[in-house]
C-alpha cells in the first residue's frame, strides 16, 4: 500500500492544546484508566457522557454537548476494547468517512485528503490534517498509548489553517505524579502480525515528569507473489518511539514547559494490488504478479517545545515551536506483469519549522483569543523518476537500454502564515461565537521535467537512437514561479440551551484550499489552479436523557464548493494529467451519534447520510456535471456493544456497513468500491494487573474489493484491491 506523497501542511495552524498536559495543581490523567488491566479492575467502567467528554480537537476544549462540530470521539476504554492500532483502521468506524484504497488517507464527506483523483501526486494542498497531542504531524497517527482519538467531519478553522474536509486528533497519555504504565504483546497467526508495546511514566522530581512509549509491529500480510516466489508480498513494519516531559519551573503552578519528541518509521514491501487479464483470476486467493521489487518507506522525526503561562485569572499565553523531518520513498519496478516497460521512483525530503503564539482572555460572559501561527517548509529534494525500459519483451523497438524522464520540484522557501481572532459571548441560555482567520502562503518554487538516456548501451549507434528518442519524444521544460496568496475565512456560531439536557444551534463557516502551480508531465507545461472555497452551513442538536444514560448528537449540513481542485486526464496520452477547477459542486447530509449506557453495558449507533456531487464541471469537450464524488457512499453505519465489568469479563463487538460506490471521477460503472459489512469483536478477562483477550477482525470473513476496475475502458487493466480477510489473534496486557 503506497503512502500518500503529500500531506503538506494546509492544516498549518498546528494548535497547542495547552490544557491537555500536566495540570498545575493535579496530576494529569491521574484518574484516567489508561493503563489497561490496572484501571479495568480497580475502577468502574468509563461512560460516554457528553457533559464530561472534552473534545480536544475543538477550539476551547469544549465538551461534546457544547461543541458545534460533528465529531466522532473514541475514549480510552473504547480504544482499549477496539481492534484498531492506527487512525487508518479507526476511520472505518466513522460515518461519512472512507479511506483511499491505496494510501489509507481519509475521505471525509466525499472530500479526499489530497483532493479528487489526485492519487498522491504533489501539487495540491491537503483538505484535512492530522494532529498528535495538539501538534501537526504529516503521518497518519499511531494509536499506541492514546487516551482519546477524534475524527472531525466538516471544515475546521479554529485548529488548522482552514481545512476544508476536517481533521483527526489523537491525545496520548501525559506524565503523571504517580508512576504507571503498561506493556502489551499481540499476535495474530493469519498474517503473522506481531505487536509489542511499552509505555511508562512518572515523576523525575517534584516539578518534572516524564512519559515514554515504544511500539513495534511486523506483519507478513495476506498476499503472495508467485512471480517472485514470495509468500509475504505485502509485508510491513511500523516502529515508534516517543518521549514527553512536563516541567513546572520553580514549582510555579501557573507555568508549564512541555517537550515532546517522536521518531517513527513505516516500511511497506509490496502491496495487495493485483492487475491481470486472467478471466479466471480470483482476487480472494490474494496473489500479485509484479516481477520486481516494490518498496515504500516513510520516516518522521519531530521535536516540539511549548511554554504555557497563566498570567492571572483572566489572561493566559501559550506558545510553541516545533521541527519536523519527513522523508518519503516510493519505488515500483514495472518490469513485471503490470506495466512491463515502466519503473516509477518517487522521493521527497521535507523539513518543517512550525510555531504558534496564542493569547486568551476570560472575562466571564466574554472570552476572546488571538493567535498567530507560521509554518516553514523546505522541500528541496522532491522528484518523480519514470524509467522507460525499451528492451521489454513485446511490441516496440526492442533496444537494450533505458530512457529516464524526471519530474523534479523544489520549494526551498514555502511559508504558511495566519492570524485569527475569536470571540465568545453568553446571553443567558444563548451563546454567540465569531471568528475571522486570515491564512495564506508565500513561496518560490521550481518545476522541471527532463528526459535523457540512462547510462550507455555500449553501442554508439544505439546510444544515438536513445538520445534522439529522449530529446524528441519526451517533454522538456523548466518553470519558476512566485506565489503570494491569502484568504479570509469567517465563522459564526449561534447556540441555545432549551434546557439542561438539550442544546441546539446553527453555524456558518467558510473554508478554503489555496491555489498553486503544478506541472503537466506529458506536455511539459505549467499548470496554474485557483483557490478552492467552500461555504458550510450546519444545524445541530445535543441532548441527554434518562440520567445521562442516553445521549444523542446530530448535525445536518450543507456545503457549497466553488473552484474545486481536481486532477484529471486531458487525453489518452500517458501522464497527460493536471489540476483543473470544477466550477461548482456540493455535499449535504446528516450525521447522528447515539449512545445508551446501563451499568457495565454500553451500546452505540452512528449513522451518516451523504450526497456529494459535481454540479458543474467541464474539461475541454468532457462534462462531469451531475457525477458523484468518487467513493462517497450515500449511507454509512456503525453500531456496537461493550461490556466492562468492574472485575473479570470484558467484551466488545462492532459492526460497520456501507454500499457500493463509484471509484472514479468519471463514474464509470466498470470502476467501483464494493459494499461491505465488517464485524469486529474482542472477549477477555482481567485479573490482578493482567488482562488477556481474544479478538477478531472481519469476524464473518466478508469478501469485498476496496477497489475494482474490470478493465472495460480502453487502455485499462483489470485491477483488484481486496479488503483484508478474517484475522483472529490474542492480546496480553500487563499494568506496570
Amino acid at each position: 500500500m503506497q503512502r500518500s506523497l503529500l500531506a503538506i501542511v494546509c492544516a498549518c495552524a498546528l494548535p497547542a492544546f495547552a490544557d491537555e498536559a500536566v495540570a498545575p495543581d493535579a496530576p494529569a490523567e491521574a484518574s484516567t484508566p489508561s493503563d489497561g488491566a490496572a484501571a479495568r479492575t480497580d475502577s468502574t467502567p468509563e461512560r460516554s457522557v457528553i457533559e464530561e467528554i472534552v473534545v480536544v480537537g475543538d477550539r476551547d476544549d469544549l465538551t461534546l454537548k457544547d461543541t458545534s462540530h460533528s465529531v466522532a470521539v473514541f475514549t480510552t476504554a473504547q480504544l482499549r476494547l477496539g481492534t484498531e492500532h492506527d487512525m487508518t483502521a479507526l476511520y472505518q468506524r466513522v460515518p461519512n468517512v472512507t479511506t483511499d484504497p491505496r494510501t489509507g488517507a481519509p475521505t471525509i464527506r466525499g472530500i479526499a485528503r489530497n483532493g479528487i483523483n489526485v492519487g498522491g501526486f504533489s501539487g495540491a494542498l491537503p483538505t484535512s490534517g492530522s494532529y498528535e497531542d495538539g501538534y501537526f504531524t504529516p503521518m497518519e497517527p499511531n494509536l499506541w498509548d492514546a487516551r482519546q482519538a477524534e475524527v472531525q467531519r466538516g471544515p475546521e478553522s479554529f485548529v488548522s489553517g482552514g481545512a476544508m474536509a476536517g481533521l483527526d486528533a489523537v491525545m496520548t497519555n501525559d506524565p503523571t505524579e504517580a508512576r504507571q504504565g503498561r506493556a502489551d504483546v499481540e499476535w495474530s497467526p493469519d498474517a503473522n502480525d506481531r505487536i509489542t508495546g511499552v509505555a511508562y511514566g512518572g515523576p523525575l522530581s517534584d516539578t518534572l515528569g516524564y512519559r515514554f512509549a515504544g511500539y513495534a509491529r511486523s506483519s507478513d500480510g495476506f498476499t503472495s507473489n508467485p512471480s517472485r516466489g514470495d509468500g509475504d508480498w505485502d509485508s510491513g513494519d511500523d516502529y515508534l518511539g516517543r518521549l514527553k516531559l512536563a516541567w513546572r519551573p520553580n514549582d510555579d503552578p501557573g507555568t508549564t514547559v512541555r517537550l515532546r519528541a517522536e521518531k517513527r518509521k513505516l516500511t511497506l514491501n509490496g502491496d495487495n494490488i493485483a492487475a491481470t487479464f486472467d478471466p479466471n483470476y480470483d482476487p480472494f486467493r490474494r496473489r500479485a504478479f509484479d516481477d520486481a521489487d516494490v518498496r515504500n518507506q516513510e520516516e518522521l522525526s519531530s521535536l516540539y517545545l511549548e511554554l504555557d503561562r497563566q498570567i492571572d485569572a483572566r489572561w493566559r499565553v501559550d506558545s510553541y515551536v516545533g521541527v519536523i523531518e519527513h522523508t518519503l520513498r516510493a519505488d515500483g519496478d514495472g518490469d513485471g506483469f503490470w506495466i512491463p516497460f515502466i519503473t516509477l521512483r518517487s522521493h521527497q525530503d521535507r523539513d518543517f519549522v512550525v510555531a504558534q503564539v496564542r493569547t486568551q482572555f476570560d472575562g466571564g460572559d466574554w472570552q476572546a483569543s488571538f493567535r498567530q501561527f507560521a509554518a516553514y517548509l523546505d522541500l528541496t529534494n522532491g522528484r518523480t523518476d519514470i524509467y522507460w525500459h525499451l528492451d521489454y519483451d513485446g511490441p516496440g523497438p526492442g533496444l537494450p537500454g533505458v530512457v529516464a524522464s524526471r519530474l523534479s520540484y523544489s520549494t526551498p522557501d514555502w511559508w504558511f502564515i495566519g492570524t485569527q481572532f475569536t470571540a465568545h459571548r453568553s446571553f443567558g441560555n444563548c451563546t454567540v461565537d465569531a471568528s475571522l482567520l486570515r491564512t495564506g502562503q508565500v513561496l518560490d518554487a521550481d518545476r522541471r521535467v527532463h528526459a535523457a538516456q540512462l547510462g550507455s548501451t555500449g553501442n554508439p549507434a544505439d546510444d544515438a537512437i536513445y538520445d534522439f528518442i529522449a530529446q524528441n519524444n519526451f517533454p522538456h521544460a523548466d518553470h519558476h514561479y512566485h506565489l503570494h496568496d491569502f484568504l479570509y475565512l469567517p465563522t459564526v456560531d449561534f447556540g441555545y440551551a432549551l434546557n439542561a439536557q438539550v442544546n441546539v444551534g446553527a453555524k456558518y463557516e467558510r473554508a478554503g484550499r489555496l491555489g498553486g502551480v503544478w506541472f503537466n508531465p506529458a506536455r511539459g507545461t505549467p499548470n496554474a489552479y485557483h483557490d478552492e472555497i467552500s461555504d458550510n452551513f450546519d444545524l445541530y442538536i445535543r441532548t441527554a436523557a434518562f440520567d445521562d444514560r442516553f445521549t444523542l448528537r446530530a448535525n445536518l449540513f450543507y456545503a457549497r464548493i466553488r473552484n474545486q481542485q481536481i486532477w484529471v486526464g486531458l487525453s489518452d496520452t500517458d501522464f497527460d494529467r493536471q489540476f483543473v477547477n470544477a466550477q461548482r459542486s456540493h455535499n449535504d447530509g446528516i450525521e447522528v451519534e447515539a449512545t445508551w449506557s446501563e451499568g457495565a453495558l454500553e451500546a452505540w449507533l452512528s449513522l451518516g447520510l451523504l450526497e456529494a456531487q459535481f454540479d458543474r464541471i467541464e474539461v475541454g469537450d468532457a462534462s462531469f456535471s451531475g457525477n458523484d464524488f468518487p467513493d462517497a457512499p450515500p449511507w454509512t453505519v456503525s453500531t456496537g456493544l461493550t461490556y466492562v465489568a468492574a472485575r473479570g469479563w470484558f467484551a466488545e463487538i462492532d459492526v460497520t456497513a456501507r454500499p457500493q460506490t463509484r471509484g472514479d471521477l468519471e463514474n464509470h460503472p466498470s470502476v467501483t468500491n464494493e459494499s461491505r459489512q465488517i464485524v469486529n469483536a474482542r472477549l477477555g478477562w482481567a485479573f490482578a494487573h493482567v488482562e488477556a483477550s481474544l479478538f477478531a477482525r472481519n469476524l464473518l470473513d466478508d469478501e469485498y474489493l476496496n477497489y475494482h476496475d474490470t478493465g472495460a475502458l480502453p487502455g485499462s487493466l483489470p485491477t483488484y484491491i481486496p479488503g483484508n480477510p478474517r484475522e483472529i489473534g490474542m492480546t496480553v496486557s500487563v499494568a506496570l
